[in-house]
């Protein structure tokens, strides 16, 4: 499947950041070979970053290649359509049927990274935020102990059977 222009440079961003970033002074020829497009895209990019993502990209002649003026400046731009907004709102309305387990505390740092990341105004259509729109009905969660929850999760990444021992609320087997 071909990439599309948006993905494709999205992916060129990344990788020139992580190449300006990591101090190896990347120049439009050399990234150009690597990624098998012109100096010209590769400028346009840098221009990119720099006026459009308002990257303090810098060109050092003494090593050939560019670097940034701020090194805490980060590439963090995210851009999401209106239907991925409103996947994510459910993702969110989802997440609340998971209180009180170990997921949950996952699923909150998740939230709060994508958060960090939008930094741009955003308008939505004040009805996605209606209670009515979507809900998601299950029985309350318990508690879950972490130390459980890490162990089924080794267990089901290394593939190993998992045996659990079902007990009523008197304490008896089921």
């Amino acid at each position: 499947m071909k990439m599309g222009f948006y993905q494709a440079q999205h992916h060129r961003l990344i990788e020139l950041d992580s190449s300006i970033r990591s101090g190896r002074y990347p120049n439009c020829t050399t990234f150009a070979k690597k990624w098998e497009c012109s100096r010209r895209t590769v400028q346009r990019d840098i221009t990119y970053l720099r006026y459009s993502l308002g990257a303090p990209i810098e060109y050092d002649r003494d090593r050939r290649g560019y670097y940034y003026t701020d090194p805490s400046w980060t590439l963090t731009e995210m851009k999401l359509t209106e239907a991925e907004l409103f996947l994510l709102l459910v993702a969110v309305r989802m997440a609340e049927q998971f209180r009180g387990t170990p997921l949950a505390q996952n699923l909150d740092s998740i939230f709060q990274k994508i958060r960090s990341i939008l930094t741009d105004e955003v308008t939505v259509d004040p009805s996605y935020f209606t209670t009515q729109l979507v809900s998601f009905h299950g029985h309350p969660t318990r508690e879950i102990s972490q130390k459980v929850w890490v162990k089924m999760l080794k267990g089901l990444r290394t593939k190993r059977v998992i045996r659990i021992a079902y007990a009523k609320p008197d304490g008896k087997d089921a």
